[in-house]
């Protein structure tokens, strides 16, 4: 993974972008605070991710908590967003989805639920126990 710093992710300066090539497969835990893009194949959890980018051509086998999402690729597992998600019309969600706000193109696929709700469901577990 590459972590680069840049002043053109979100228009902030030291905003960290992170980004797994095509030729990447990762199997693990990414956690990150910044910008994700994946090209590639990854299997495991992604989490606390500001902006995550799934390309064309990647797979992503994973659960992802993230803040928002544009999808262009495949996402087997369930997503919980706090701000907004968008599937394109290569992009394909097999699992549920549970976010504030969804934007789907003509040809995108969710073989899941879709629930939108103005809090994700993490954030609403977090809040009722503390």
């Amino acid at each position: 993974m590459k972590l680069i710093r840049s002043n053109t992710v979100k228009g902030k300066q030291d905003d960290t972008f992170s980004y797994l090539g095509s030729e990447i497969v990762f199997t693990g835990k990414i956690k990150s605070k910044g910008t994700v893009s994946i090209e590639g194949h990854v299997k495991g959890d992604v989490s606390s991710i500001e902006n995550l980018v799934v390309c064309k051509d990647a797979v992503v086998e994973s659960n992802l908590d993230v803040s928002s999402a544009i999808l262009y690729g495949e996402v087997r597992g369930n997503i919980n967003a706090c701000d907004i998600i968008k599937i394109l019309s290569t992009g394909r969600v097999y699992g549920d989805i549970i976010s504030p706000n969804v934007i789907m193109e003509p040809g995108a696929i969710i073989d899941g639920r879709c629930t939108v709700r103005s809090t994700p469901a993490l954030k609403m577990v977090q809040f009722q126990a503390g």
